[in-house]
């Protein structure tokens, strides 16, 4: 139990940073370093990890179908390229802390389609659950506005990061379908991989005749804070929260998990010099206290 949840801790310490390691590679590359470029990267260093989880988790199991393929794809498509890249965009213009609470809520937007899928509404408490989260977003929200100049960009960045929570939401409720079949880590390994190719694909259309270019003349914090973001926000922490789960279940290692947003938070004010406020921490107490009674 205790190797379980230290495996599920070290798991969210890790995505918790993902957000801290784009910001500084922003900061580091300027305007070379866009969201795309920055993405491209950190696929490009995760795709040896992922195709090994694909062939690790995969050892002693049957072949894939045609469809199993297909419905792989959509998993990469929806998560780790779309939900992926619109959240990059997003941090270009929002706080570490405010992107990671509103990709926090995803349970809610699960819980929507889970219902809208089964035709069976929601409960009252689950839909009182809800308000409290959003909530919380809404505190969130105002204290990033009341800390810059220029809060059009706040509404920007929270609207990409909104529909990278979406995308994940979608891609999240798409796995949960097919996980008993083809397995939680197998899946990760070969979606992951899967998306790595659409983010070089996205990155060449983008750059037909300066992709080489662009990826030599960047700084070389760039490539240190992507490789860091692959290492320790991608592949890593994927392995370990298999790992807990096969452990603690699935219900204990999401518990461990919401000391996530806490932590982006307070890495944020540490290492960016991110503003905190008591407005912010309220927020992300009814954040934390809603997606917990979403049961």
């Amino acid at each position: 139990m205790r190797v379980g949840r230290t495996l599920a801790l070290l798991s969210a310490t890790g995505f918790s940073l993902k957000a801290i390691f784009v910001k500084l590679a922003y900061a580091a590359g300027g305007a070379q370093a866009d969201a795309v470029t920055v993405l491209a990267i950190r696929m490009l260093l995760s795709f040896p990890a992922f195709v090994w989880l694909a062939w690790w988790a995969g050892r002693g199991k049957g072949t894939l179908s045609l469809r199993d393929w297909g419905y792989l794809f959509s998993l990469a498509f929806l998560g780790y390229y779309l939900s992926s890249l619109f959240d990059f965009m997003g941090l270009r213009y929002v706080s570490a802390g405010l992107e990671r609470l509103i990709l926090f809520v995803y349970p809610s937007m699960v819980l929507l389609m889970e219902s809208v899928w089964r035709k069976k509404p929601l409960s009252g408490p689950i839909w009182g659950a809800i308000a409290v989260c959003y909530a919380g977003l809404v505190m969130a929200f105002w204290h990033d506005l009341s800390h810059v100049p220029n809060g059009t960009a706040v509404w920007i960045g929270a609207g990409w990061v909104f529909l990278a929570t979406l995308t994940y939401s979608a891609y999240f409720f798409g796995m949960m379908h097919g996980m008993v079949r083809i397995g939680a880590t197998r899946m990760a390994g070969y979606s992951g991989a899967m998306a790595c190719g659409l983010v070089a694909g996205h990155f060449l259309a983008a750059r037909p005749h300066t992709w080489m270019a662009t990826l030599a003349n960047l700084p070389g914090a760039v490539w240190g804070w992507g490789a860091a973001m692959a290492l320790c926000s991608t592949v890593v922490p994927i392995w370990l929260a298999a790992l807990a789960v096969e452990r603690l279940g699935s219900g204990k290692t999401a518990a461990t998990g919401m000391i996530g947003p806490a932590l982006t938070i307070a890495l944020g004010w540490v290492i960016l010099g991110e503003p905190f406020s008591l407005l912010q921490l309220a927020g992300l107490g009814l954040v934390l206290f809603g997606v917990s009674r979403m049961k």
